[in-house]
């Protein structure tokens, strides 16, 4: 009889939460994103609920904006979501990419970032933040968030508007994760 070798799987289970900013984080690392930008979603999102918004801005070899990746996460689903124990626990492979066991569709995400990038000659990659509203309304706790995160103040303060000069928009809602919506927008 022949010998039978079977795999060893580390399955664990990671709450709702710890999942959410796994898969913003390695999406994030998949678009480019520097590592302040992997920190800040480590911190703002996983350690605390501060940032809503994610934007990832792509800048060709002559400073023009080519493409912005947005991530939203709209809070109150997430907490709707994570207030029924079924939703709240991933049972998950810790030696596989979390986004291949969410959806099998976040390869095919990935690797069109990837060729766009590539055809708008992308030189350059910045990142910035929106904070929750009850950050952005009292100013103390923005600043506290501010110097948790280690962010300074931008350009914008409030609302970040969607910028309308992109002709091409993909919306991606992962079914697991109904609270996190990316939105891929180019020339």
């Amino acid at each position: 009889m022949a010998d039978v070798e079977l795999e060893s799987i580390d399955v664990e289970v990671y709450s709702r939460l710890q999942v959410l900013a796994l898969t913003i984080s390695e999406f994030a690392t998949a678009f480019g994103a520097d590592d302040a930008c992997i920190q800040s979603i480590e911190k703002g999102v996983y350690e605390r609920n501060i940032i809503e918004k994610i934007f990832l801005y792509y800048y060709d070899r002559n400073n023009v904006l080519v493409g912005q990746i947005t991530f939203s996460i709209d809070w109150e689903i997430y907490q709707i979501k994570m207030s029924d124990e079924k939703g709240n626990k991933f049972a998950i492979n810790s030696s596989k990419s979390i986004l291949e066991q969410l959806d099998k569709a976040t390869g095919e995400i990935i690797r069109h970032v990837n060729r766009v990038r590539r055809a708008l000659g992308v030189a350059r990659i910045e990142s910035s933040y929106q904070y929750r509203s009850e950050y952005n309304a009292n100013e103390r706790k923005h600043q506290e968030a501010q110097k948790y995160l280690g962010h300074v103040t931008g350009k914008y303060r409030g609302e970040i508007k969607e910028n309308p000069i992109f002709e091409h928009t993909i919306t991606c809602i992962l079914d697991s994760l109904e609270e996190l919506e990316i939105k891929i927008s180019n020339r």
